[in-house]
C-alpha cells in the first residue's frame, strides 16, 4: 500500500493523538491537518490617523467596554460635524484590545448625506467569500451578510449615519459581532439603543485643545505658550477648529504617503512666521474663533491660487469620498504643488494615495467654486467611465464622485452617463440609483423633446422592475419604449422594444402574447445584423415552443 499523501502548507497544524481505542491495540492517528484560519476581514476601514489623539480618555474608555460586553448592544456616538466622531472610530477598529476581541476583523461602511448602501453591502459579501450584488433587495443583501458572518467575531462600524434607515440596514452582525453607529443626529441613537449604549462626544476641553496645538505647532507653543492657549480656548472645543489653527501657525511636515514625492525640496520649504499670525489673530478674534474664522484665517495666509484650488475641489464628495491628485489637477486647474501647499495647512487631507475633504470644509468651498470646475468635474469622471464600461472594479472605487458628479451634470450627460453606467448598475444591484437616474433622464427628454433620452429611460426602467420580479410593472414602461420607437419610425429601438415586451409576457406566463411579440421581433433583429441578439431570441421563442409542446 503506497503511503498517504498530507495536503498542507507550511503554516498548517498538526495534532497527533494515541491512545487505546480498539481491544487494548494501540492506535496512532497522525498528521490531522488543520487549515490555516482565514485573514481577519479588514473591509473600507480608513488609515489610521496620522497624529497622536488626545483626549477623551473617559468616554474612550466607556466605549471600549460597551464593545466588548457580552452581547452587546447597538452602540452610537453622536455630536456636532468636527467635533471627532470618526477619529474615535477608528482608534476602536485599530485598537489592539478591540482586534483581539474581534478576532475575526472589521466591516468598515460609510455613510453620509448620500449612502451608497447596496455598494457596501455587497462589498462585505465579497469579503465573506460570496457575491450578493445579483441579491434585489437590501433585506436580502443584509440577510445574506448576516448568514455569512454565522458566528464570527467581527466589529462593524457605521461611520457619519444620517438616516434611521440606513444604519438598519447595515446592522447585520451575527451573535458574536458588536456594531458601532456614527450620527450627526442624537435621535438616530436614541431609536437604536438604549440609553446607555447612547453616548454623546462632548467638545475638547480647553486643556485638550491646547495639546492638540502643541503637537501640531510646537514652535509657536514653546515661544508663545500664553498666546496659543488663548487661542486654543477660543476655538470652542471644535477639533477641527483646533486643526485649522495649527496648520495656520506652523506648515505641516510630510505626512509619508509619497502621494507628493515628484515635488523638489525647493516646493517643500517654506518657514512662517509664529508671531506675525498670532498677531493676526488677536486682532480678529473677540474672545472666540468660529470655525468660519479660522477657515478664513487659513486662506488668508495661502497664495492666491492655492485659495482659488481650495474652492474649485469643492465640486469633489467631501469625505467620506475620495479622489486621486490627477483628478484634483484637473478638475481645479491647478498644480501638485499647489495641492501640497494645501495639505500643509490642513485644508486638505491625504489618505493612502487619495484625496479628500472634511464635508465641513466642503460646503463653504462650493460657495465659492467657478461654474466651469463643476463642468470639469462631471466631464471628468465621465470620461473615466467611457473608457472601460466593463471595469467594474475601477468604477467601483470611483462610484461616489461619480454619483455626486451625476447630480450637477447637464441633461446629455446625464443621458450619456446612464447609458454608459446602466451595465455596472445592473451587475452590482444598484437598482435604486438606476430607477432614480432613469426617471431623471425621462423627465429631462419630456422637457428637452429627446425621444431618444426618453427611450433609454423608458428601456432602463422597464429592465429595473423586470429583474425585481415585478414584470406588470416593467410591461408598462417597454410599451412606452415601443410607442416612441414607433413614433420615431426607429426599427433598431422598435426591435428592443418588442422583445422586451415579449419577455414580460413570458414573466408574466402569458406564451402567446410572448410568442406574437417575439415573432413582431425577429424580422427586426435579423435586419440590424446583430447575429448574438437573434440567437438569444430564437432561443426564447424555442423556449416558449417548448412550453406549449409545440415543433418551434
Amino acid at each position: 500500500m503506497s503511503e498517504p499523501q498530507n495536503f498542507h502548507t507550511a503554516n498548517d497544524q498538526y495534532i497527533e493523538i494515541k491512545g487505546d481505542f480498539v481491544a487494548g491495540d494501540l492506535i496512532i492517528i497522525q498528521t490531522i491537518v488543520l487549515p490555516d484560519p482565514p485573514p481577519p476581514l479588514w473591509v473600507d476601514v480608513p488609515a489610521a490617523p496620522t497624529h497622536k489623539i488626545i483626549g477623551r480618555e473617559t468616554l474612550r474608555n466607556q466605549l471600549f467596554a460597551l464593545l466588548t460586553d457580552e452581547n452587546p448592544a447597538p452602540l452610537t456616538l453622536n455630536g456636532l460635524s468636527g467635533v471627532g466622531k470618526t477619529t474615535l472610530a477608528l482608534l476602536a477598529a485599530y485598537h489592539p484590545a478591540l482586534q483581539a476581541a474581534f478576532p475575526d476583523g472589521v466591516l468598515w461602511g460609510s455613510c453620509g448625506p448620500l449612502p451608497n448602501i447596496p455598494g457596501i453591502l455587497n462589498r462585505w459579501g465579497e469579503a465573506l467569500g460570496r457575491p450578493i450584488s445579483h441579491l434585489p433587495t437590501l433585506a436580502e443583501k443584509a440577510a445574506a451578510v448576516k448568514q455569512l458572518i454565522g458566528t464570527r467575531k467581527v466589529l462593524l462600524i457605521l461611520d457619519d449615519v444620517w438616516e434611521l434607515e440606513d444604519a438598519q440596514a447595515l446592522l447585520c452582525g451575527g451573535p458574536h459581532c458588536a456594531h458601532l453607529i456614527t450620527t450627526p443626529e442624537q435621535t438616530i441613537g436614541r431609536k437604536l439603543t438604549d440609553n446607555e449604549n447612547a453616548l454623546h462626544l462632548e467638545s475638547l476641553t480647553t486643556a485638550e485643545s491646547v495639546a492638540i496645538l502643541s503637537q501640531l505647532a510646537p514652535a509657536a507653543y514653546k515661544d508663545y505658550t500664553e498666546a496659543v492657549q488663548q487661542i486654543a480656548a477660543a476655538c470652542g472645543g471644535l477639533p477641527l477648529a483646533v486643526v485649522l489653527i495649527g496648520g495656520y501657525l506652523e506648515e505641516q511636515g510630510d505626512d509619508g504617503s509619497g502621494l507628493f514625492a515628484d515635488l523638489t525640496a525647493e516646493a517643500l520649504a517654506h518657514v512662517a512666521d509664529p508671531a506675525a499670525r498670532l498677531q493676526l489673530i488677536n486682532e480678529q478674534m473677540d474672545n472666540s474663533l468660529s470655525l468660519q474664522d479660522t477657515l478664513a484665517l487659513s486662506l488668508d495666509i495661502v497664495s492666491t491660487e492655492a485659495r482659488q484650488a481650495f474652492f474649485n475641489l469643492g465640486v469633489f464628495a467631501p469625505r467620506p469620498d475620495t479622489f486621486s491628485r490627477a483628478a484634483a489637477e484637473e478638475v481645479a486647474q491647478t498644480s501638485g504643488r499647489t495641492l501640497l501647499e494645501l495639505t500643509r495647512h490642513n485644508l486638505l487631507e491625504v489618505s493612502e494615495q487619495q484625496l479628500a475633504l472634511h464635508p465641513l470644509l466642503a460646503d463653504f468651498a462650493k460657495t465659492k467654486s467657478e461654474p466651469a470646475a463643476v463642468t470639469r468635474h462631471w466631464g471628468h469622471y465621465l470620461a473615466e467611465v467611457q473608457k472601460d464600461p466593463e471595469d467594474w472594479r475601477h468604477i467601483e472605487t470611483l462610484y461616489g464622485q461619480i454619483r455626486w458628479a451625476w447630480q450637477t451634470a447637464a441633461p446629455e450627460q446625464q443621458y450619456l452617463y446612464l447609458d454608459t453606467l446602466h451595465l455596472y448598475q445592473m451587475r452590482r444591484g444598484l437598482w435604486e440609483d438606476q430607477a432614480a437616474w432613469a426617471q431623471q433622464v425621462i423627465d429631462n427628454g419630456e422637457k428637452h423633446h429627446t425621444p431618444d433620452h426618453q427611450s433609454l429611460g423608458l428601456n432602463m426602467l422597464g429592465q429595473v422592475y423586470d429583474f425585481l420580479g415585478q414584470p406588470d410593472k416593467a410591461l408598462g414602461y417597454m410599451q412606452q419604449t415601443l410607442t416612441l420607437a414607433e413614433a420615431q419610425n426607429d426599427e433598431a429601438q422598435k426591435a428592443t422594444a418588442l422583445t422586451n415586451i415579449g419577455r414580460c409576457y413570458d414573466q408574466l406566463n402569458q406564451p402567446e402574447e410572448a410568442l406574437s411579440y417575439y415573432n413582431q421581433a425577429l424580422p427586426l433583429v435579423q435586419a440590424t445584423g446583430n447575429r448574438l441578439n437573434e440567437a438569444k431570441l430564437l432561443n426564447n421563442i424555442g423556449l416558449v415552443y417548448d412550453y406549449l409542446q409545440q415543433p418551434a
